[in-house]
């Protein structure tokens, strides 16, 4: 926060509330101007990583919690999550990110219309040269991965922009820094893991995060 919190109290003068109004618009852009700063300087940070075993779909369930407040009688979750999934050695504050910031995006993108977000989690196999996952290609061996998707069913992304969605500085949205899913890109590569979207627009959009079981240094991590 730049500024602090406005007191709501009672205004009764006309001129008062014409002020409150602005000093309002005020703190709404630095709160914006803030949020840049903070992506800036994490951006700008290499990515240490404090990993520890867990439950992904625990994980997952976790940070969903703390998005209760998107979900209302237009915008609702699905969850279908795989049973009996490996444990993975991530970072869980890092990953928590990546997850909120994916889930935020969808129920933004479903902000006009409403629709579903439907989260999925499974156990797959990226095979060197024939893997789904475009960025994966280049594994050594037979590798297991747990597989979240994130499919929204909201605006979509324009298919002349869906090419630089990670980019750094690049957005679709009116207001943005353009810095949150390319810091999300790179925690997920930092893992040793993949990221990619699909997307129609006016039908909606899917990311698939791809995070490996093992963690023995076989999937290069650079962007």
């Amino acid at each position: 926060m730049l500024l602090p919190r406005l007191e709501k109290g009672n205004v009764s003068c006309e001129t008062c509330k014409a002020t409150r109004k602005v000093l309002e618009k005020i703190e709404k852009e630095a709160e914006h101007c803030g949020k840049i700063i903070k992506y800036l300087v994490d951006f700008s940070r290499p990515i240490v990583l404090q990993k520890e075993k867990v439950d992904l779909n625990a994980l997952l369930e976790e940070s969903l919690s703390l998005m209760d407040f998107y979900v209302d009688d237009r915008r609702k979750i699905e969850l279908s999550l795989a049973e009996d999934l490996p444990p993975v050695l991530v970072d869980s504050t890092r990953i928590k990110q990546v997850f909120m910031n994916l889930a935020k995006n969808a129920f933004e993108a479903m902000e006009e219309k409403g629709g579903v977000l439907t989260i999925t989690t499974q156990l797959r196999v990226l095979v060197p040269k024939f893997s789904f996952a475009k960025d994966a290609r280049g594994v050594k061996e037979p590798s297991p991965f747990i597989e979240v998707v994130f499919a929204d069913t909201g605006k979509g992304i324009p298919k002349e922009k869906l090419s630089r969605i990670f980019e750094p500085f690049f957005t679709t949205k009116s207001q943005g820094a353009g810095l949150g899913l390319s810091i999300c890109y790179g925690i997920v590569r930092a893992h040793r893991g993949f990221m990619e979207v699909d997307s129609v627009e006016g039908k909606g959009t899917q990311f698939r995060v791809l995070l490996p079981v093992k963690d023995d240094g076989d999937v290069q991590a650079s962007a």
